[in-house]
C-alpha cells in the first residue's frame, strides 16, 4: 500500500521495492488523488522468482491505469514469488503532476484451474 506519492513529469517512471507474493494471483487497486489535466498514471506490476537477478518481467495483460480521480483495478494471475509495481506518468506538458494511493490489493490461489473469486 503506498499512501499520496507524487510523481512529476511526463515519462516519469519508478519502481516500487520486490515484496513476496501472498497467493497465485491478485487484483491492484490504484486510486489517483489529484493530477495535472492530462496526466494519466499506469501501474503495472512485475515479477520474479528468488533466484533470478535483475528488474523482472511485467505480468501481461492487464494495467491499471487512471486518468481521473477515483479506483481502478487490474487482475494478475500466475504470480512469481517476487511482485512489484512499476508506475509510469503521461501528460502533455513537462510540469505535471499526479498525486495517487495504491490501496490493499485482494490475493487469491488458483483452485483446479479456476482464478474465479
Amino acid at each position: 500500500m503506498y499512501q499520496a506519492q507524487y510523481l512529476f513529469k511526463t515519462g516519469a517512471s519508478v519502481f516500487g521495492p520486490w515484496m513476496p507474493r501472498q497467493a497465485d494471483n491478485i487484483i491492484i487497486y490504484l486510486e489517483g488523488v489529484s493530477r495535472s489535466t492530462g496526466a494519466t498514471l499506469t501501474a503495472q506490476l512485475f515479477h520474479k522468482d528468488s533466484e533470478t537477478t535483475g528488474p523482472g518481467s511485467a505480468v501481461s495483460p492487464d494495467k491499471a491505469t487512471s486518468t481521473s480521480s477515483g479506483v481502478t483495478s487490474a487482475s494478475y494471475e500466475g504470480l512469481k514469488e517476487f511482485v512489484r509495481y512499476q508506475f509510469s506518468v503521461s501528460s502533455k506538458g513537462d510540469d505535471d503532476y499526479v498525486s495517487f494511493r495504491m490501496l490493499p490489493a485482494e490475493w487469491f490461489d488458483s483452485v483446479n484451474g479456476n482464478t474465479s473469486i
